[in-house]
């Protein structure tokens, strides 16, 4: 990964505009994103989706350059995927999602520099390891309750 300082004033520069614009908007943000039925949330419907396209587009534009395009996407998917089974509410999935991102890309960074690995691979295999983390426990519970299957003798 080539990370220069100015990756890293712009990627602050994208989370401190990000950051203001959830803190002013945050409940018409969520009800569009989660509730786009409420009519509370068809109220500026345009300007939610203006807002929120231009806060994915200005992550992804500053998150390219510094770390490729397979991982910014892996940065923005995973996190959304593994939170989403658990997420008790639209707010702390909002909040998790940024967190368990920048725990996983730290994660990464901290077991590939001393190992010498790959900086990116081992982002990205934490990120795939979370997603499916979050779906064993649904997969344990769904094994557990399903029917065993009759024994089919085969001739």
């Amino acid at each position: 990964m080539t990370v220069s300082p100015a990756d890293v004033w712009w990627a602050g520069a994208v989370l401190l505009l990000a950051s203001v614009l959830v803190a002013v908007g945050h409940r018409q943000l969520l009800a569009h994103c989660f509730d786009p039925v409420e009519p509370g949330a068809a109220h500026g419907a345009a300007r939610n989706e203006r807002i929120i396209l231009g806060l994915i587009l200005a992550a992804v534009t500053v998150a390219i350059p510094a770390v490729g395009t397979i991982l910014s996407i892996a940065l923005i998917a995973a996190p959304a995927a593994a939170l989403a089974p658990s997420a008790r509410s639209a707010r702390s999935f909002l909040i998790g999602c940024p967190l368990l991102g920048a725990a996983l890309g730290l994660a990464g960074l901290g077991i590939a520099v001393p190992a010498r690995l790959s900086a990116g691979g081992t982002i990205a295999l934490l990120c795939a390891g979370a997603v499916l983390a979050s779906r064993l426990p649904g997969w344990v519970r769904a094994r557990g309750t399903a029917r065993p299957r009759a024994a089919v003798a085969f001739h």
